[in-house]
């Protein structure tokens, strides 16, 4: 039963950190454009967040962030959690430099 138990932590707490992804690229979208949402990107915006939030969660998985809970975080934790912030954030600016697809450009660069 504390396996399934584990599992289902696990599921929050991966969950929690893809919401928490949604969260700051909208934040940030509406900071850069004064808090009032921009005509034109809804839907390209969007596009680009599910794309980044796919590629935040494999970053996430490859760098070993999710095999437990953390009771007590270590200098290992750390590295991992930049490695995969790291990667997310080449993946992100990646995708906004080979970004030519129909639509307004996101803004950022």
């Amino acid at each position: 039963m504390s396996v399934v138990n584990l599992t289902a932590r696990s599921m929050l707490v991966f969950l929690f950190d893809l919401a928490a992804v949604g969260v700051a690229w909208l934040g940030g979208l509406l900071i850069r454009f004064n808090f009032e949402w921009p005509m034109g990107y809804g839907g390209k915006l969007f596009v680009d967040l599910l794309i980044l939030m796919a590629i935040h969660a494999l970053a996430c998985r490859w760098a070993g962030l999710y095999r437990g809970m953390w009771i007590f975080a270590s200098l290992p934790d750390l590295k991992r959690v930049l490695r995969a912030v790291g990667v997310s954030t080449v993946a992100l600016m990646a995708l906004l430099a080979l970004d030519h697809g129909p639509g307004p450009i996101i803004p950022g660069r």
